[in-house]
Order: C-alpha cells, then structure tokens, then sequence
C-alpha cells in the first residue's frame, strides 16, 4: 500500500507548490482605523492594533487579564490571517535532489491534516447594539468540541458582526455549520446554498429551530442541508467530527445526527413527544448506557476572537453598564450550569416554549462545575448568564456552587414566579454567590388568572391565583435585592382587552414596587412556531377546536385547513398563520397585541433606570 501511495508522491515531487497570500482577502474583518492595521511580511497576516488605541484600555483593565494569549492579543494586535492560494511551478533540478521524495511525502500528508476546516455561523436577525452583548454559547461549544478532535475552528457571528461574506471564508473542501433560529431558517437554507457553490464540502445545521424542523430542512429538494444536529447531545457532535474525516456521509450512523428525512427523530415540546423522550432516557438508564454529563462541555474561550469578545464587552457595557458599580471592568459572558426547566417535570411546557430541551433535567458534578468555573475565572469573565431554561428551582445546583465555593461579581439566571414565590430561601442561596447583583430572567406572561390558567397554562396546578404567585414572587425579589428582567404576552388563546389591560395595570404595580430592582420589561406577540406545544395547531383539527372555545368561538375544518392545516411542512410559521391565530383563538387582533406592547415599552421609558428590551423576543421572519 505505501508503494502504491509513493508513485502519486514521485509525481508530485516533479513540480513545486509556492505557496501565494493573499493580502486582499482578510479571512475576517479589518475593523477600526487603518492607519492601526499593518502587513507582516514574516508570518503573512494582517496585525490590527486599533484595541491600543481605544480609551477603555487602561492600566487597571490590563492587570485584571488573567489569560496570557488574550493579554498579548488585545495588547500587541490582533493576527488576522489571509486567504491562500497555491502556485504550481514545474521543477527541473529534481534528480539531482534524492532527498526530496520524504519532504515532500511530509508535506502532503501535513497538507491533508490540515484541510480539516470548520466554519461555524449564528444565522441572526440583524438587531440594534442593546441586543448584541452576549458570545453564542452554543455555538462556541459545538467549535470547542471539533476543535478537541483535531480541527481547524472558524466562527461568524451575524448578531455581533453583521451579515456574514461567504466568499471571504468558506473554502474548497470546509465543513460548515449554521445555528438556526426561527428567524433565520429561511436565510439560512440560502447560505448552505451559497456555501455548496463555494465548494464547501458538507453543511450543517443545528440549534432550537433546526431540531425542530430536521425532517424539513432535509426534504428540501436541492439538499442544501446535509445534516442536522436533533438533540443537545455533545457526544454525538464529537463522534460526527471524528468519524466524517474517513468517511462519507452516508456510511456515518449516530444517534442524533439526522441526514435522511424519513429516519430524522420528530422533536417537539408536545406532551406525547416528550413522553416518549422520557420513556427512552428511563431504559437507557436502566441498561446502564445514559450518560448524564453528555451535553456539558468545557468552552475553549479563547476560540473566539479577542476582536469578537472586545465588541461584546462594549456592546455589554454601554446597554447595562449603569446597572454596575465598575462597568469599565466588566467582562460577561455565556455559561452553562445545569440542562432543562423545572417548570416541565419531565413532560409539561409553557405552550408557546420553542426551546429544545426544557423537559431533560441534569444537574453536573461538582468536579465539572469546579472546571468551568475556573476556566471562565482564568480567562477574566466576572458576569455569566446561565443559559439553563430554568435553574432558580434546582437545589443541588445551588449546593453543588457553594460546595466548590464558586463565586462570581454578578449573575443572571431563569426563574419562574410559582418557584420564586414558594421558596424564598432559595433566594438567599442564590444571592450569597454573588458579590454585586444577581438578576432573574422571569416569564410574568400577564396579569390575568385567566390567561396563566386556560391560555399559556403557566403551571400544571390549577390551585390558587397564577397573578397571586406572580405578585408574591415580585414582593420576594424586592425583599431579597435580587433584580428582576419581567417578560410579558399579548395575545394567549382566549385573550381580551380587558386581559391586556390588567396585564398593564400589573406591570405598573410591580414597575413601582421593585423600582430600580426592575432592570427591564420586555412585552411580545404570541408568536406560533413549530415544536411549541401550541404548534399542534397545525396537525390537530380538535385541538384548534379547543383554542377556539377559549374566546367563544369555533372553526370550521375547511378554515383550520386553509389557515394552519396547510402549513404544517412549513420551514417557520407564515405571517397568515400568526394573524390567524388571534382571530380564530382571541378576541384581539394582532394590531392591537401590538398597541398593548408599545404602551408596555412607554411605560419602561419613563421606569428610573431601566434597561432597553428587545423590540420583538421571538419576532417572525414573515411579519410585514
């Protein structure tokens, strides 16, 4: 077999590859002065100085970077690297070099290692700078754990950089990765074709909405998807990575990498779902073969770039900088401390909740919660958002932080109001990790028992007030100091103006009773999307029968058909379903859901202190 490989070789050893860079093509952007970007002929890379000159940077900021390669990079410039391209010359000295046969064995094979390359992208919406403060989790993990197997790692985040240039990065023979939302599904389809045009080898896709939509993104036609990620699973990531350098694509069989339709796992947040999630986990258990760590990764940090994580400090701490007695030397970012929600218990979800996961409840080790918070600790972060669904309730969490006496300036983790009312000790504990604030992300929803009993159904109890829990955890927070980040709906089944108006007159009571422990309140539509419990809609005649009876009403099979039945293999959820679904389930319409929002948004206008929301959580990318 070697001989067999070495003729290739003498051939190739006829001609010399010189290697061109291409100092027009930035691999990334050049951002900044120019006149703080110079060429090094040496190492072939652009070196971009701009973060010297930038007045945050002073003599304190400098001695509290613990990192060494994030010191050097935003003190002495950030080494871009260029595109390359290879020239072949035709050599006539080569019998009278015998030892050129093994150099240049070495180089092809070091040329093959090498061409194992990953683009990673966050398909975005394109957002205002308020928005843009927190490093995508997500995708930092999946590029950690390629990164671990041997891979050449790149990352394009559209909600921190803007619109992403393929021509300037995807090579010949990437493999590029895309992170879909439901408002990117759409573009994103249309970058995996751009990305196919350019030669990429592979695309793939993962995140809430491609989970969801596996089986749709599959079928489309021209397979501009190859492959989709269907779980939070990081083994499967790892065995992908690993087993797609030797073999084609079709030969590779994974548990949760879907790359034919017809064998793509349905997911979704409906109960029956999520019945059959839980049934599966119990026999894995069962025959010893559950894995309870696979889904918690180490983040390699310093993947990103010291430009990307410079933009998200600046963005950070012009939005919330206020709220902070320090802001100049505010590091945030991203950190995963525990898997699911509470709320679920195993099965049970909010019915507009489009989030993967929620009902799969995992708590790590201590052994894994001490590595990662040193690794964060080392690389200088001192604010972390907890991006689990729903930790305010998990107990041995909060245990397992305090045993490994983790300890952080600030913090921002979910809660929802049954948990924070109920258990106000627990308040305490969370706040006692904490050195400055810790703010907790709540889902309020509304202000009517009506719509927390019979619209978003925000509890599997039916006993007591919903508004009741909602008032008594706000009374909790204050009395704790804790901070509250309050989230509201418009427009649940069987929704009324008179519902919104209470909705209103409950934001103002606890705008008033927090003050400036309120740091925002952000007030959307219902939006209807595939893998919420409330996407049934579009499969399920009696279930839409049964929305309807919530405002008084009926519907016809033929209206159900025209208005969702005919959607239901939709990529995302289209404008005329989202405008259907207030007159067929409210007693509204979608203008006025819109009006209730705005007045929310003058209201925190005039709140001392606050902090700007987002204009649309979960905005459509059909909305006209």
């Amino acid at each position: 077999m070697m001989k067999l490989m070495m003729v290739p070789l003498a051939l190739l050893s006829l001609v010399r590859m010189d290697i061109e860079y291409l100092r027009d093509q930035p691999q990334w952007s050049l951002w900044g002065d120019r006149r703080h970007i110079h060429w090094d002929e040496e190492d072939h890379v652009w070196v971009n100085t701009n973060l010297r000159y930038e007045g945050w940077i002073n003599a304190d900021w400098e001695a509290s970077i613990h990192h060494p390669k994030l010191r050097d990079d935003l003190l002495h410039g950030e080494r871009v690297p260029v595109k390359k391209r290879i020239i072949v010359v035709f050599r006539n000295d080569f019998w009278r070099r015998q030892d050129d046969l093994p150099a240049v064995a070495a180089a092809f094979f070091a040329e093959q290692r090498s061409r194992r390359r990953l683009l990673l992208i966050n398909v975005e919406q394109f957002s205002e700078q308020h928005e843009r403060a927190w490093p995508h989790l997500g995708m930092l993990t999946v590029g950690t754990v390629a990164h671990e197997e041997g891979w050449d790692v790149g990352f394009w985040d559209e909600l921190i950089q803007g619109p992403v240039a393929l021509e300037n990065l995807v090579e010949p023979g990437d493999v590029v990765g895309l992170s879909l939302v439901v408002t990117g599904m759409e573009r994103g389809v249309e970058l995996a074709r751009q990305a196919k045009a350019l030669g990429a080898r592979h695309v793939i896709a993962g995140n809430d909405a491609a989970i969801f939509r596996a089986k749709q993104l599959l079928r489309i036609p021209d397979r501009p998807i190859d492959a989709v990620f269907t779980s939070n699973s990081t083994t499967a990531v790892r065995l992908f990575f690993r087993e797609i350098q030797s073999k084609d694509l079709r030969e590779i069989e994974i548990q949760d990498v879907a790359t034919d339709a017809d064998q793509a796992e349905t997911r979704s947040n409906e109960r029956s779902v999520l019945r059959l999630d839980l049934a599966r986990e119990k026999n894995l258990r069962r025959a010893h073969a559950f894995d309870p760590m696979d889904g918690f990764t180490i983040p390699n940090l310093a993947l990103y770039s010291p430009e990307y994580w410079e933009r998200i400090w600046t963005f950070y701490r012009s939005a919330y900088g206020h709220k902070h007695a320090d802001p100049a030397n505010l590091r945030n970012a991203t950190i995963h401390l525990a898997q699911g929600c509470t709320r679920t218990r195993g099965t049970d979800v909010c019915t507009y909740c489009t989030i993967y996961g929620v009902g799969d409840i995992r708590v790590p080790d201590e052994e894994y919660l001490a590595r990662l918070a040193e690794r964060y600790q080392a690389f200088g972060i001192n604010y972390l958002y907890n991006v689990t669904d729903s930790a305010f309730e998990m107990r041995p969490l909060a245990s397992r932080l305090r045993a490994i006496g983790f300890r952080t300036n600030g913090l921002i983790i979910y809660g929802r109001a049954q948990g924070l009312a109920a258990q106000r000790a627990l308040l305490d504990d969370w706040m006692g990790l904490v050195s400055e604030r810790l703010l907790i992300n709540c889902g309020m929803d509304s202000g009517d028992d009506g719509m927390l009993h019979q619209g978003i159904l925000k509890s599997s109890s039916s006993r007591g007030s919903r508004v009741g829990e909602n008032r008594q955890a706000v009374r909790n927070l204050r009395d704790s100091g804790a901070h509250l980040h309050a989230s509201l709906i418009f427009g649940s089944p069987g929704e009324t103006v008179e519902s919104c108006e209470r909705t209103l007159e409950f934001t103002q009571w606890f705008a008033d009773t927090l003050g400036p422990q309120l740091d925002l309140v952000e007030s959307d539509l219902y939006w209807l999307n595939f893998g919420s419990p409330a996407g049934r809609v579009f499969r399920d005649y009696d279930y839409a029968r049964e929305l309807a009876a919530r405002a008084g009403k009926d519907i016809s099979p033929e209206d159900w058909r025209r208005d969702f039945g005919q959607h239901a293999e939709a990529l995302s959820v289209p404008w005329s379903a989202q405008q259907a679904w207030y007159r067929r389930f409210t007693r509204i319409d979608d203008e006025t859901a819109a009006e209730y929002r705005r007045r929310v948004v003058e209201l925190m206008n005039r709140h001392p202190g606050r902090i700007k929301g987002r204009e649309y959580a979960f905005k459509s990318p059909h909305e006209t």
